[in-house]
C-alpha cells in the first residue's frame, strides 16, 4: 500500500508514488504495472501528448511505454490507440479500433478498414 506522506505536496506525491510502483513493483517483481491517468483540459483541444497528462510528470519520466485512445469524434466510434511514448524503441504508427459504449470498450479495426482517402469505414 501506497501512502501520501502528510504534508507533501501532490506533484511530490506523484512523483512518489510513479518512482514506488516501477521500483517496487515492476522491478522487484518483474512484472508489467499498468497506470491509468487522467489528460488535463488541453487534450480536449486535440490529439493527446505527453504534456496533457494530468500532473504526471514522474509517471511520464518513469513510463516504459505511454498510450493513449484518441477519438476525434467523439459522437463516432472509431479512433486510435496514440503510442506517446516508447523508451526502449520506436513510437509505433497509430493503431485504429472501434469504440463499444455499451460495453465500454475497444474493438481494433483491420487495416483493410481504412480507406485510400485516410477516413474509416465502420459496417456498425
Amino acid at each position: 500500500h501506497i501512502r501520501r506522506p502528510s504534508g507533501q505536496s501532490q506533484l511530490d506525491a506523484a512523483y512518489a508514488i510513479s518512482r514506488a510502483l516501477k521500483k517496487d513493483l515492476a522491478l522487484m517483481l518483474d512484472v508489467p504495472v499498468y497506470v491509468l491517468a487522467q489528460l488535463n483540459r488541453e487534450a480536449d483541444r486535440g490529439r493527446p501528448t505527453l504534456a496533457t497528462l494530468f500532473g504526471c510528470d514522474g509517471l511520464s519520466q518513469d513510463a516504459d511505454i505511454i498510450v493513449s485512445p484518441y477519438r476525434e469524434d467523439r459522437s463516432r466510434p472509431e479512433g486510435d490507440l496514440l503510442c506517446l511514448k516508447h523508451r526502449s524503441g520506436e513510437v509505433w504508427e497509430d493503431i485504429p479500433f472501434n469504440f463499444i459504449g455499451a460495453e465500454q470498450r475497444f474493438k481494433a479495426r483491420e487495416r483493410a478498414d481504412v480507406e485510400s482517402d485516410g477516413g474509416y469505414s465502420w459496417d456498425g
